[in-house]
């Protein structure tokens, strides 16, 4: 079992919710930013474990648009580890109507994250007659609105 160290990555899934809380008047989404036990495109599998140790890294860290560190577009207010896998709910800055907007019209419609792989093995899947990289340990860096999806899971997030 060889260990992978500092290994960057991403990925992407489903916003399930964008809607204004009527008493606060702020811009919340929520979603699943990452599933875990499950293998997704780049046949990176995330385990509960890392899941777990890294959900609360991503608190109040700024929400970025496409992974772009120039676009800032909100902040990170809640983080878990849920059976499913990583959820996340953000407020999207008033300074951002065009991505609320499309947020709301459900044109951005995806969370992805970003992060480094702290401890990981590989292993051959003979169901999947691939390599894949099983994710024990993580350190999440962001998390981002995607208008795209490289790591698309290969189950239903929801």
């Amino acid at each position: 079992m060889a260990a992978l160290l500092n290994i960057p990555f991403r990925c992407a899934l489903n916003i399930v919710k964008a809607e204004s809380e009527t008493q606060t008047g702020k811009w919340i989404i929520e979603g699943f930013a990452s599933i875990s036990n499950s293998v997704d495109r780049q046949q990176d599998f995330i385990t509960d474990q890392a899941i777990a140790q890294s959900s609360k890294e991503l608190i109040d860290q700024t929400v970025l648009f496409n992974h772009d560190v120039s676009r800032p577009i909100g902040r990170v207010i809640h983080s878990e580890a849920r059976p499913q896998g990583l959820f996340v709910r953000a407020e999207i800055s008033k300074t951002e109507p065009e991505i609320w907007a499309k947020l709301k019209d459900r044109t951005l419609s995806k969370f992805s994250i970003r992060g480094r792989i702290m401890e990981a093995f590989t292993r051959f899947v003979e169901e999947l007659q691939e390599d894949v990289t099983f994710i024990n340990r993580m350190e999440l860096v962001e998390v981002s609105v995607v208008s795209f999806i490289l790591m698309l899971p290969t189950i239903s997030p929801i």
